[in-house]
Formats: C-alpha cells, structure tokens, sequence
C-alpha cells in the first residue's frame, strides 16, 4: 500500500536551569506582565503574561519557545528558576543544533548565569508523519512492556480532538512522565486548531518527491498519520541519564532506537504469543527513519554500560579522597610511612566504633547517601 513520508524530526523539547533571571530583568518582568505587553530585553522580543504570583509566564513567538520564569524573591527551593519549553514548528524548521543555540540566546536575553551541572532534560519528542490514507490504529495492534496503559481516542472523548464520526482516529499508550507513543490523524489536528504550517511541511516533501501537494479537503487522499515517541524525565535521567546537550547529542539516538523496541506497533496474526507478531509496514518504515535520521545522535552504547562506568568512575574518585583523608589523618598523628598499614586497620575499626554510635542509624545513611547517586 501507498505510504509517503512527509515529516521526521524533534517534536517537543522542554528544559529546565536550576537559576533565576537577573533583578533587573526580574522586574522588567513583573511591570510588564501586569499590562501583558511584550518588552525587549538584551534584543530578544519576548510577550509576558499575568503571572501567578510565584512566577512569570512568557513566550517569544509560535516558532520560538514558552517560558515559565520562577520569581527570584519567591524561591521554594524545589522548583527549576527556568523552564523553557520549545515549540514544535521552531524545532522541525531548527532541529536540535538551533534549539541549543537559541537556548543560548535565551540566557543571555534573560541574564540568567548557570553551570551546565544546573541543566535538565525534561522532555523529548519525536514525531514521523506518514501520508497513508488507508491506514486506520488499532490499540489492540501495540505491543507493550507489561502494565503500560493504552487507549484510543474516540468521538466520545471531549480532552483529546483527533477523531472523526465514530473511527478510531487515535492511540496512545504509556505515560508522557516516562515513555509514552502516540499513534493520531494529524490532519484532523491540523484542520481543528488551524496549523495550516504542517500543510506547508508536508506539501514541501510532497514537492521534493515530484508529487502534487495535499487537499485537506480529501479526507480519502490527504490523511496523515503521526507517529510520536514521547519521553519524560523518569526515561531520560533515570534510564538513560541524559541531563545535558552533550548527553542529547550523544544518546538521545539510542533512547529512541530502543523505544522503537520496547514499544511497538505490529501486524496482527493468528499466532497466540502477541510478542511473534511482525512490525506493522509503518512500523517498518518508522525503524528506518530512525535509524537515518538520529544517526548522529547515537553512542551505541547500551545504558547500563554507562552506569556502570559512571559508578565505577564515582568509586575511584570516592577512594582516592578516603586515602587523601586517611594519610592526612595518619600524618596529625604522627604516624609514618613504615607505621601507615597498622594505622589504617587500626583507624578502619575506629570509624566503626564511631559509626555504632551515631546518633543517626547506618541504614537511613546509607539509603539518604544513596539517594544521592543515580547509577542503578
């Protein structure tokens, strides 16, 4: 059957910066969102609205990025000073290369100072949109990790738009905190919500493949699928720790590859064991796309490899700093080199002494001083 591919690329990015905006721009902030105006700060436009007292919602434009700006002089201590949140047509005409660059500009606009160890990944998507009238989702087709929740979306539903009269014309499963894959009409979304800017995209592949351009008005010749990987952070930093733009550049390939594992969308047979069921022609074709497309952003690296050299990397600079601070303490004894080996098994015992007596149990330190860490 008949299948085009008309788009492929970054969807949703979303990071935070554990910083503030300056007290300038702060309060360049708070008389502007008191009118709702947009202002200039360091010659980037950016519109701001009403805030909600412990914050500042801003946005520079449907092809740049919203903005959540926590106020510096209500800080709570748990919540990111920064989140900026990029727009889906911003990143398909920009990708991930001008993403980090207008982040940049984005900094410098807001006079926000940070260390790349203040930055989180929040949120990554993926979209493909395929031109293929006859296809039509099937939630009974996805092939999930056990207790993953599916549905579809149906004219019932009143939170999600992309239906048609009674045809399933959506599906999605998983959670967008973790991993969720959303399977939906995106024509329908295009014509409801007026992003006349896909048709733009989408007739410019058209174009490239030397075939005429959509009329939205055909729903049987114009429908196109959208197949989007959604990661959270549970995914990102727990499984994957990607925290920074060097980690997205460097493994964000291979979270989506594996994605492309762990959630699927099949061909159903008659075969008992759903797991045998092959990969659905899209599918197919869904594989490929990230196997082309992401290819730069890939370590073939499976993630716990890179825990492991991570904790193991941890471990030597942990060990190096207790023998630092064990010949310290052997030298204000006055212990020298021939006397250390007795020192240090004598001084190992102490410590537990010590330890045996701590106010503080050495199970809730031990769990505290893991919670620390984020190998496993």
């Amino acid at each position: 059957m008949s299948v085009e591919l008309l788009h492929a690329g970054f969807d949703g990015l979303k990071l935070t910066v554990e910083a503030f905006v300056s007290a300038s721009v702060r309060g360049k902030l708070a008389e502007a969102s008191m009118r709702e105006e947009a202002i200039t700060l360091n010659g980037l436009e950016i519109a701001v609205r009403k805030s909600g007292g412990r914050g500042f919602s801003a946005h520079t434009g449907e092809y740049g990025a919203e903005l959540r700006l926590l106020d510096p002089n209500v800080q709570n201590g748990y919540e990111p000073g920064v989140t900026v949140d990029f727009r889906a047509f911003f990143l398909a005409t920009e990708g991930l290369a001008g993403a980090e660059r207008y982040f940049e500009t984005l900094m410098q606009a807001l006079e926000v100072k940070y260390v790349p160890t203040q930055l989180r990944v929040s949120r990554v998507d993926f979209a493909v949109d395929f031109l293929a009238p006859w296809f039509e989702p099937d939630p009974d087709a996805m092939i999930l990790p056990a207790r993953t929740g599916k549905r579809a979306f149906l004219e019932r539903d009143t939170k999600e738009k992309y239906f048609a009269n009674t045809v399933v014309t959506g599906v999605t499963a998983g959670k967008v905190s973790n991993c969720q894959l959303c399977i939906y009409d995106k024509r329908a979304e295009v014509i409801a919500k007026h992003k006349l800017g896909w048709l733009e995209v989408w007739n410019h592949s058209l174009a490239m493949l030397g075939l005429p351009p959509l009329d939205l008005a055909d729903r049987n010749t114009s429908r196109v699928w959208r197949f989007e990987a959604r990661m959270g952070s549970k995914c990102l930093r727990g499984r994957w720790d990607i925290r920074s733009w060097t980690d997205l550049d460097a493994m964000i390939g291979d979270a989506f590859t594996e994605f492309a594992d762990k959630m699927r969308y099949a061909d159903q047979t008659h075969d008992a064991n759903r797991g045998r069921w092959p990969d659905h022609e899209l599918w197919h074709q869904l594989r490929e796309v990230y196997a082309t497309n992401l290819a730069q952003y890939r370590s073939d690296v499976e993630p716990d490899t890179l825990r492991t050299v991570n904790r193991d990397e941890h471990k030597l600079l942990l060990d190096r700093q207790v023998l630092g601070l064990m010949v310290s303490r052997a030298a204000i004894a006055g212990v020298g080199e021939e006397g250390f080996a007795a020192f240090a098994k004598d001084y190992a015992l102490e410590l537990l002494r010590l330890s045996d007596e701590h106010l503080v149990g050495l199970g809730t330190r031990i769990g505290k001083a893991a919670g620390r860490y984020r190998f496993r």
